[in-house]
């Protein structure tokens, strides 16, 4: 099962999907939504689990392609170099077992530690 809060000192990796059209104003102005970030541990599971309700608990990797049913870079290569999760999908397992690819890329990730009720950019 995932984490609902990071543990002290922990090292977590923060994925931040990009932001997307979510509707057309009448005057024709787009309106964007960020989703929300999601935050892993090293081992994969996700923090904040309680958000997401059973629908993902863990991540398998992520894949460059939604077209297909791949992991391109496994979790562990990720943890290693975040930077090369950018532009991709996280593939995540739910609580049932069932795999789930996120359809918003990757903006941004890296790695922070949860100190003092901080977070810090590891890199």
């Amino acid at each position: 099962m995932g984490k609902n809060a990071p543990s002290e000192g922990e090292l977590l990796v923060r994925l931040q999907p990009a932001a997307y059209t979510d509707n057309i104003a009448d005057d024709g102005m787009a309106e964007t939504r960020t989703p929300r970030p999601f935050l892993f541990n090293g081992e994969g599971w996700l923090i904040g689990e309680d958000y997401w309700q059973g629908r993902a608990v863990m991540v398998v990797g992520l894949s460059s392609n939604l077209d297909e049913e791949a992991i391109d870079l496994p979790w562990e290569e990720a943890v290693s170099d975040t930077k090369r999760a950018i532009g991709m999908y996280v593939v995540t397992r739910g609580e049932a077992g069932q795999f789930h690819t996120f359809q918003t890329a990757i903006e941004s990730a890296y790695k922070a530690r949860f100190t003092g009720g901080r977070w810090e950019s590891v890199g």
